[in-house]
């Protein structure tokens, strides 16, 4: 088909309605062509997708055949509102984000001759003052539409529960699963249950997870064809019993983790899907913001073949939420979004220190040089025009993350002997350590150095050291494989993280590999003019046993290391001096036994009995009505497990077993637990920390924390506990936690009208930093703005997220009030305001404290 003539006056009229003059520079200024010039069709971009990834698209296309109808009716309805002369705004606008939708839409799911129409239909509805009257022209434009995307057949409207219906349950991922009989049944079954695909296919191509039965024929074969798969695939390994022959022989294969095959089927898949989720974390994440959903299903399928998690947003207001609790690696934003646009999104992200560095991708129907200058004057450093060329948005895409990746491994890596680093060996064992202790697994720390290393410098030459330490790496990375870590501590130290050993496990593997390294001399070569054979000396500490963290381990390693150096060297020595030999017990005569406390923290609950600050005081009466109404509205009905994370003396905790819960008390403070205890409670307790729950995984339906989050002053402190409480919630399980206002420091200054200007200084503060000051009473906390609380439960994983003020504005005055005939009247007049405005965003900071609720 030829071009389209154009009236030469420049003018359209529209039959039944007045004059309106199309101006070129008004639609040049929007980005766009003038609607009414250019050919039918042009030469689109023909699909180069691989034939799985047409397939894909062509699946997606079948999926969304009734939105695209949907569209195109949009459109053509319009059009005959035009030729009517009752074509309003809203059915305007509604046709110019229709025929948008198209013109990305089709040619990316395989039908690029769609584009043109529709990018002339999206032109033609664009200018907010001109309404064509080329009816028939527009109405050549639509029929083309779907004459291309349907042919001479109207598409089928299905209803959702028909759709449904023809859909199998999609798998979120896939299991490889290798056991006898009845125990693979087993298995399968509930790897279905939490909708994970299973295969006994060990070459299949998209196995995100494996499970290995040692009593296979082929069990320790097939844990090494997984570990030796790039990237290597996490493997739990069932063993008759958990002995130490059968762990030794799992982990040396390369299994991430050793089950006993008793264990409950559903906890073989819990384990693996944390292995799992973990390995898919190693993945490239992208954030895809998009308001058309046939193209935010199209980016994933074009990404399919890439090592790439893809996570999809319709709806830009939520943007910047998504963005926190996602942290994306690139970000990929459509330009044209109702609500805020993707000029306004870039800007957002380029103008906050956290993410001003971020990748961000544009997809956009318009390529005309006004759209694409205001792309990159906003902060993209990429631009990709719709529709998709699924070649073009890999390269683009692959490109960016390529360098992303090459800088991380430079931050991560010892550029010497190509290990990871210090830095990178922190992480790494934060992440061990919480999957130790949720499932319940030994974690062990060697530490080791070359013996007599300055002898092979003064005789070699540093050049052969550098030689010694890169053979020695290569070893070890040969050697340990699955979850385990090896990196180089400094120095010729060099430190491995072993998951699923204990320390006596740990060592007897270290000694035999360093016995072999011992007996394989290096040979000589361009540097190395005689052969030269190495020892290695070795400490080795058990995490829970010579320490809970990483710096504690390292310490009881290198005492070690140095016993064994002074012993003789070229040997492997366990620490000494457990500092716990049991689980942690709630007893005040075994301080080594206690979680770390502020001083100042464990002084101020010292000295507070709780229950009468809640009893006999108005604004502790207050605080606590409030509580339990809120509480009351938001946790399960009973019997349901609720652990009291922080509980104190379990005055909350007995008020829910006494309603028929089943209460489990944890505190870090030893003295409250002892309180509980023998208080006659109808509850258990038991002495712990907050960030490290010493209960299994999906074992609550809810979780309160009416006080931890005052006293862990870092944020990632705060996340890790928010992240163990959702850990041991059931899915749809609810957590409740309290925090104290931002404001309430300057709130309780104010309002016992206090002069002294150093104290009021450092009610200031607080605003500022959140970091409440001891002087000003109370004790070392730290004080949330409704926002920071919403942002950390996100970033913990929680959704459907809520802020309540629990006192409400007038606690300051119940505070205030000492006059005993005045405070009940007071106290209800706060309860009544409390109510009316818990949800009121203008007030909440006006409250003492807030209770956040959400779901797992």
């Amino acid at each position: 088909m030829g071009t389209v003539p154009g009236d030469g006056d420049g003018v359209l009229r529209v039959r039944g309605s007045r004059r309106h003059t199309v101006r070129p520079t008004r639609a040049a200024r929007a980005g766009r062509r003038p609607a009414w010039v250019g050919p039918l069709t042009s030469s689109p971009p023909r699909s180069d997708a691989t034939p799985a990834t047409q397939a894909r698209l062509q699946a997606i296309f079948e999926r969304a055949r009734a939105s695209f109808a949907d569209n195109l009716s949009t459109i053509e309805a319009a059009v005959s509102d035009l030729e009517a002369g009752a074509l309003d705004e809203s059915s305007r606008r509604a046709a110019e984000r229709a025929a948008h939708r198209l013109a990305g839409a089709a040619g990316t799911v395989g039908f690029p001759e769609a584009t043109t129409p529709a990018r002339r239909l999206e032109d033609a509805f664009a200018d907010d003052e001109v309404v064509p009257d080329k009816v028939d022209l527009l109405e050549t434009y639509a029929a083309a539409l779907r004459r291309i995307l349907f042919g001479n057949d109207l598409p089928e409207t299905e209803t959702p529960a028909a759709q449904e219906a023809q859909e199998p349950r999609p798998t979120t991922w896939m299991l490889a699963v290798h056991a006898a009989g009845g125990l693979d049944a087993q298995i399968r079954e509930a790897a279905t249950s939490w909708g994970v695909g299973v295969t006994h296919d060990q070459w299949a191509a998209d196995i995100a997870a494996a499970v290995v039965d040692l009593a296979e024929p082929e069990g320790e074969g097939l844990i090494r064809s997984y570990a030796a798969r790039q990237p290597p695939v996490p493997i739990v390994a069932l063993a008759s019993t958990a002995s130490p022959t059968d762990r030794h022989v799992a982990s040396r294969a390369g299994a991430s983790l050793v089950l006993s095959r008793t264990a409950p089927p559903v906890d073989v898949v819990a384990a693996v899907e944390s292995l799992a989720r973990h390995h898919r974390h190693d993945k490239f994440r992208i954030l895809a913001v998009d308001d058309d959903p046939v193209m935010l299903a199209a980016l994933p399928a074009v990404l399919a073949a890439e090592h790439i998690e893809v996570i999809t947003l319709e709806d830009s207001r939520k943007f910047w939420a998504m963005l926190e609790h996602t942290a994306p690696d690139l970000v990929v934003l459509d330009l044209d979004m109702p609500h805020l646009d993707g000029i306004a999104l870039c800007r957002m992200v380029r103008t906050d220190p956290r993410w001003s560095t971020l990748p961000v991708l544009f997809l956009s129907v318009r390529t005309d040089a006004a759209a694409v200058d205001s792309v990159f004057a906003a902060g993209a450093d990429d631009y990709v025009s719709k529709p998709l060329v699924a070649s073009e948005v890999r390269a683009r895409i692959r490109n960016r993350l390529d360098r992303i990746a090459w800088f991380r491994k430079l931050a991560d890596t010892d550029s010497l002997t190509g290990l990871v680093n210090r830095r990178r060996l922190e992480a790494d064992f934060d992440r061990l350590c919480a999957l130790a202790r949720r499932h319940h697994q030994p974690l062990a720390l060697a530490l080791l150095d070359i013996d007599h290393f300055k002898r092979v410098n003064d005789a070699h030459g540093h050049d052969v050291g550098d030689l010694v330490l890169r053979h020695l790496s290569d070893r070890l990375t040969a050697e340990f494989r699955g979850q385990d870590v090896v990196a180089r501590w400094g120095g010729e130290e060099i430190a491995i993280l072993t998951f699923g050993m204990s320390g006596p496990d740990a060592n007897r593997r270290l000694t035999g590999i360093l016995e072999s390294i011992r007996n394989t001399p290096l040979v000589p070569g361009e540097r190395l003019r005689t052969s030269l054979s190495i020892s290695c000396s070795a400490g080795v500490a058990e995490l829970g046993l010579h320490g809970e963290d990483l710096r504690t381990l390292i310490r009881a390693a290198d005492s070690a290391l140095y016993r064994a150096k002074r012993e003789g060297r070229a040997r492997v020595l366990d620490a000494e001096g457990q500092t716990r030999a049991s689980p942690i017990t709630p007893s005040p005569e075994q301080p080594q036994l206690l979680p770390s406390v502020e001083p100042t923290v464990r002084t101020y609950y010292a000295t507070l009995v709780e229950r009468e600050r809640l009893d006999a005081t108005g604004h502790g009466r207050l605080e606590r009505v409030r509580t339990q109404e809120l509480l009351t509205r938001t946790l399960p009905a009973a019997p349901a497990r609720i652990l009291d994370v922080g509980g104190g003396t379990g005055v909350y905790a007995a008020w829910l077993a006494e309603a028929g819960y089943d209460v489990h008390l944890i505190d870090v403070i030893p003295e409250h637990v002892s309180a509980a205890l023998n208080d006659g409670a109808a509850f258990t307790a038991a002495l712990g920390d907050a960030r490290h729950l010493d209960e299994p995984d999906d074992s609550a339906e809810a979780v309160m924390m009416l006080g931890p989050l005052y006293h862990l002053l870092d944020r990632n402190d705060r996340v890790q506990a928010l992240r163990e409480a959702r850990r041991v919630l059931r899915p749809g399980g609810t957590l409740a936690a309290a925090v104290i206002s931002r404001h309430a420091a300057l709130l309780a200054y104010a309002s016992r009208g206090e002069l002294d200007p150093g104290r009021r200084d450092l009610a200031l503060a607080t605003l500022g930093h959140g970091q409440h000051d001891p002087q000003l009473g109370f004790t070392t906390a730290f004080f949330h703005t409704p926002d920071e609380a919403l942002s950390e439960f996100r970033v913990a994983g929680f959704h459907d997220v809520h802020v309540r003020a629990i006192e409400g504005p007038m606690w300051t005055a119940v505070k205030t009030c000492t006059d005993p005939t005045h405070q009940d009247a007071l106290v209800e007049s706060a309860l009544i305001c409390a109510r009316a405005l818990e949800n009121d965003p203008a007030m909440l900071a006006a409250s003492a404290h807030l209770l956040v609720t959400a779901q797992a």
